[in-house]
Parts: C-alpha cells; sequence; structure tokens
C-alpha cells in the first residue's frame, strides 16, 4: 500500500480509538437536523428512487406519512409517493443511521449523541421494541400510535432523565457488553441492561414528569426490549466514523448500509459518494412458521456497527447469539474473525475478545484489502419479512457484502495514484 495511505489510515485507526461518544439527549429530528423540514423523509441504505423500494421500506414511508398527517389513509399516502411530493433521503447523508427499513420523518423522536473531542453529533430513532413494526414496514394503526407515543411520551421522559444523568457515555458500555456476550448488532441484552442500570435511578427521580408516565417508561426500558442499546449504538458508531469523513487518502470505509436493494458504503477519502452492489440473502434461523421464502434481502444502516468493529466483527465474543444467527461453534466464529483481520486496517484499542486471551478485535475496513484478497465484510443482521405491510421480523443471521461497491471504491484510488501530484 502507498505510504499516503498507509499514514492516513493509522490516523483513521487513531482517530476511531480515540471516540468518546455521550448519550446527550432525546429530541424531534426536525429540530436538531439542518434542512430536515416538511415532507421529506429519511431511509436506511444507499439512495433508491420510491418506485425501487423494496416492499418493507415502502410500508415504513408509508408510516411516516401517516404519523405525520401528510395523509389520512395508506393509498393517499401512496398517491403523495407516487406524485413525487416526498423527499427521500438517505439516513447517512443526513447525519442519521436507523434499522432495517430505517425511516426518519420530521417529527420522529431520537436520541442524539456527540463524540465529546470533535463534537461529531449522530442520530438515530428511538427503538419501538416490538411486532409489527414501522422499521420492518409496518403502517397498521397500532404501529402509528405506538410512534406518537414514542414521541409524547417516550422522548420527554427519557430526554429529561439523560440530561439529569450529565449524558451517558456509550462507548464505555458497549466494550464492557463485548465481554459479557453480545456481539452490539444482533445481540445487545448486556449494553441494554448496562445502560438501563446506568440510567435507571435518573429516571425514577425524574420531576417533569408524572410517575405513571415514569413507570410506563421504564417497563418500555426493561421489559421485551433487549435490542433497546441497538440504535444508541448505532448512532455512537456514526458519530464515531464520522470523525475520519474527509480524511484525504484513507482508504476505510466510513458508511456501510443497506436498503433491501442494494448496499452502499461511503469511504473516508471519497467524500459523499456511494458506491453500491446488490443486497445479498442473509442466512440464518427463521421464526416458527417463517423461513427462507419470507425472507427480505439484506436491509438496514446497522451494518455502521461492523465498520467499528463489532457485529460480525465480535462473533467470537458473543456465543449467546450463535443459535440465533446459525453460527455452528466457536471455531467458525474465530475463523470470521481471522478473516476479518485480513481486510482490517488496525486493532481496536476498545473492544476485545475473552476466548482468545483478550485478543484484539480487527477494526477498520480497508476497500484496498477487500478488493485485494476478495473476503467481504461479514454483518450480523435481523430478516425482514419481504412482503408489503407485514411489517415482522423473521429471524436473523449472517450475510456477506457485496464486493463490487469496494472494488468500484479501489479502483479509483488506484487511478488517482496515477495522476500526477
Amino acid at each position: 500500500m502507498d505510504k499516503q495511505h498507509e499514514c492516513a489510515n493509522r490516523e483513521a485507526v487513531r482517530r476511531i480509538n480515540a471516540a468518546e461518544v455521550v448519550w446527550k439527549d432525546v429530541a424531534i429530528a426536525g429540530d436538531v437536523l439542518p434542512g430536515f423540514r416538511g415532507r421529506m423523509i429519511g431511509h436506511a441504505g444507499p439512495p433508491i428512487a420510491w418506485q425501487r423500494m423494496a416492499a418493507p421500506q415502502r410500508g415504513g414511508i408509508i408510516a411516516a406519512a401517516l404519523f405525520e398527517g401528510w395523509a389520512e389513509t395508506p393509498a393517499e399516502a401512496e398517491a403523495l409517493l407516487d406524485a413525487g411530493e416526498v423527499a427521500l433521503r438517505p439516513n447517512n447523508d443526513l447525519g442519521a443511521v436507523n434499522p432495517m427499513a430505517g425511516i426518519m420523518s420530521p417529527s420522529a423522536a431520537v436520541f442524539v449523541v456527540q463524540e465529546a473531542r470533535t463534537g461529531q453529533t449522530a442520530i438515530s430513532t428511538l427503538v419501538e421494541g416490538r411486532n409489527p413494526a414501522q422499521r420492518f414496514g409496518s403502517f397498521d394503526p397500532e404501529t402509528i400510535a405506538r410512534l406518537r407515543w414514542l414521541r409524547e411520551v417516550v422522548a420527554p421522559v427519557l430526554g429529561e432523565a439523560v440530561r439529569r444523568a450529565g449524558g451517558v457515555p456509550l462507548l464505555e458500555i458497549a466494550a464492557q457488553a463485548v465481554q459479557m456476550g453480545d456481539d452490539l448488532h444482533q445481540r445487545n441484552t448486556a449494553a441494554t441492561a448496562l445502560l438501563v442500570k446506568r440510567l435507571l435511578p435518573h429516571l425514577m427521580r425524574g420531576t417533569e414528569t408524572t410517575r405513571d408516565l415514569r413507570d410506563g417508561v421504564a417497563t418500555y426500558l426493561s421489559e421485551g426490549n433487549e435490542q433497546f442499546f441497538l440504535n444508541l449504538g448505532m448512532a455512537a458508531a456514526k458519530a464515531t466514523m464520522r470523525t475520519i469523513e474527509g480524511l484525504p487518502d484513507c482508504t476505510l470505509v466510513s458508511a456501510m448500509a443497506r436498503n433491501g436493494v442494494e448496499l452502499g458504503i461511503k469511504v473516508a477519502g471519497l467524500g459523499d459518494r456511494w458506491f453500491t452492489g446488490p443486497a445479498q440473502i442473509v442466512r440464518g434461523t427463521y421464526f416458527a412458521g417463517f423461513g427462507p421464502d419470507d425472507a427480505q434481502r439484506d436491509i438496514g444502516d446497522s451494518a455502521i456497527m461492523e465498520t467499528l468493529g463489532v457485529g460480525y466483527f465480535a462473533l467470537a465474543c458473543a456465543g449467546p447469539a450463535f443459535p440465533l444467527l446459525g453460527v455452528s461453534s466457536q471455531q467458525s466464529a474465530v475463523e470470521a474473525l481471522l478473516a476479518m483481520r485480513r481486510i482490517a486496517a488496525g486493532e481496536s484499542e476498545r473492544f476485545r475478545v475473552p476466548a482468545l486471551d483478550f485478543a484484539p478485535l480487527p477494526l477498520g475496513i480497508d476497500v484496498r484489502k477487500v478488493a485485494e484478497t476478495g473476503i467481504p465484510p461479514g454483518i450480523a443482521t435481523g430478516i425482514a419479512h419481504k412482503a408489503f405491510g407485514v411489517g415482522r421480523m423473521i429471524g436473523a443471521g449472517l450475510v456477506q457484502a457485496p464486493l463490487e461497491p469496494f472494488v468500484q471504491a479501489a479502483q479509483v484510488f488506484a487511478e488517482t495514484a496515477r495522476l500526477p501530484r
């Protein structure tokens, strides 16, 4: 690798390792994102037109139109979208990341996180908590009512608690959770428990809300919501990766996201350009009554966790998640880790593998190494039902990213290297 790329990548790894990300507040998306106003919706993955979107993403956007009051019925919402009267933007282009369909509208309640050293911020929507859900494409009345409850009840209560706590250090919690069996993408049980433990005293001492409301939010946090940390972890990863955006000559992936049709990446040294390839089929475990014929192709912004060096990169830490993800043995998880080392730019100073004498996890997906080795990054993820309006998670598993976007990006660096400096 050329010296300028090596120097840039070392600096990128240093910045990622040095990041200190704090959950600062809960707010309304349109109040914290400049320009996110009017009839505009954020979605997971790279740019895509309404007509090409996968069914879960289309359903989630209809839910957003109903939630915002732009339409009274699903049919009215579809008519608005067919007419091009709603602007659609990738979340990553807005400074946000959201799971699965990834739908975010201006009135949505969002977590606000900040990287303390640089001031870089990122947001993610509040966790819905159960099926059916907007993030899987549901637009039924129960889903819309829950979105309003999150905005009107949960957001003010959680916002008061996190402000009272003076913020919550997310990467500190994440590092501890990896030692407790989380991969931080598909298993967040330990991270959620650690977060709730830290937040609960401030939640229950709240003064601006009634005891009944605080009790309801405490129940939301603690019962059947083991993935609560995921959205916060995604925002923490986004804020961290924003610290390397625009770093000249850096060949590391700064964003990786899927929309159910394509997977797209951004590369730190190549600006805001998206490089894309076809979304792949997830292989794993299905819930009772569902199978591969029901599955949507890979979807969601949550692959930002793999850019941080967790998720698939941390499978060897996450034995409790093996049955859900379809991992056959600890040895196969270690082999996955070793493969990711071959495409990584460095090592994590934060995330370590207890089963390997606390060896560091690989860190930083280098597009040139992916292109040279032919080893694609793996992703640990959920599986959404592919049918329009079903709006359910039906399983979870592992998927390999397509090679095309990494090869495309590496080629740009190769062509640039031939130009006179």
